[in-house]
């Protein structure tokens, strides 16, 4: 069944984004982001199968630099600071 527009969706909290912090990147201060994908490969030996695995991890790029946008990666692929 197709949702309608405006209609609220239980255990959906209504946030009202006139209250919400818009994000920066962290290189030139841009605010537009753009989809992109990382891949990852897991040696055979870690999977135990007979080739290695190539895993896609999506992230978000800044449309001005290109820089990666951190604060929205994976705990695990986060720079240590």
């Amino acid at each position: 069944m197709a949702q309608i527009i405006g209609e609220t969706q239980p255990n959906k909290p209504h946030i009202d984004l006139s209250k919400a912090t818009e994000m920066s990147c962290q290189e030139c201060a841009g605010t537009v982001f753009i989809p992109a994908n990382k891949f990852l490969k897991v040696s055979k030996i870690i999977t135990g199968t007979s080739k290695d695995a190539i895993i896609p991890v999506e992230i978000y790029v800044c449309g001005d630099c290109g820089e990666v946008a951190d604060e929205l990666l994976p705990e695990e692929l986060k720079k240590k600071q």
